[in-house]
């Protein structure tokens, strides 16, 4: 920083010019800014979470029915388990 008396170059962090000794400007800081982006990468999870719980949700609930498949037995023949037995 320069010193706005005689327009020597000062360290930052001096109060006082080092070849007049007057008072340095204070340097202004700017605001501190709240880091948002920490709370909205964990509203991104939040959302794809629950997005994922509804995508398997809606999944479960729309299952087609299953339609066993055609039995391949001849007439007269029954079928018990894997077994097949024959009507006598």
């Amino acid at each position: 920083m320069n010193c706005p008396n005689c327009g020597r170059s000062n360290p930052d962090d001096r109060d006082v010019c080092y070849n007049c000794d007057q008072p340095l400007p204070r340097r202004k800081e700017a605001p501190k800014r709240n880091n948002q982006t920490g709370r909205m990468g964990a509203m991104t999870w939040v959302v794809l979470v629950v997005l994922g719980v509804l995508f398997f949700l809606q999944s479960c609930m729309h299952r087609p029915a299953t339609i066993p498949p055609a039995s391949s037995v001849s007439p007269g023949i029954i079928q018990v388990g894997h077994g097949q037995y024959p009507l006598t």
